[in-house]
């Protein structure tokens, strides 16, 4: 059987997919056999719609970045790798998948609450600066940092240019970027 994404693997042989998911190779197949589920306007893929916001976001802000960078040994084994790396800024951005409150038992990742965590407490024994951006926003209302956010794209787009500017990138969130990071995702909705 030919597979063109992720999901093909998954469904079609979960065992593999397990193995490489607990290994931390799902990029690294993803890559080799040039699948991907996201294409973004840097022509990379992108492995689900929240990361390819971040992708079409730092591209139209003219923001230099690096995707999928390798920083540390992974959680089992294998290479962990950013989501994105800004090297004009120096720190690494992690879209997280699932936010700490939820229950990673009730999605198809019930290991990535503790992926989360082990890169989280790396970043830290690393010393390497992170930007955490929280992906689920886009799907749903969360609250981060004792503060409830709105989902959909506008509050997820709001909540990682408050992250970004923390860490002084200058970019700022209006209807025209807005509107052009709609359109660039209008294929995948």
């Amino acid at each position: 059987m030919a597979y063109t994404i992720l999901s093909d693997i998954h469904l079609e042989e979960p065992g593999l997919y397990k193995h490489c998911y607990k290994n931390n190779w799902l990029r690294d197949v993803e890559k080799e056999c040039k699948l991907g589920n996201f294409h973004g306007l840097d022509a990379q893929s992108y492995g689900s719609r929240v990361e390819l916001i971040i992708a079409n976001l730092l591209h139209i802000g003219n923001i230099q970045y690096e995707a999928h960078k390798n920083i540390f040994k992974g959680v089992k084994g294998g290479q962990s790798k950013s989501d994105f790396y800004l090297k004009d800024y120096d720190f690494h951005i992690e879209v997280w998948g699932l936010d700490k409150g939820q229950d990673a038992n009730k999605t198809n990742m019930p290991n990535y609450l503790e992926i989360r965590e082990y890169k989280e407490k790396a970043y830290k024994k690393y010393n390497i600066p992170l930007c955490s951006i929280e992906g689920n926003l886009y799907y749903k209302s969360i609250m981060i940092d004792g503060t409830k956010h709105n989902h959909k794209l506008e509050g997820y787009i709001a909540h990682a240019i408050n992250e970004l500017q923390k860490h002084k990138v200058q970019i700022t969130n209006n209807k025209n970027l807005l509107e052009q990071i709609r359109i660039s995702i209008q294929s995948y909705l």
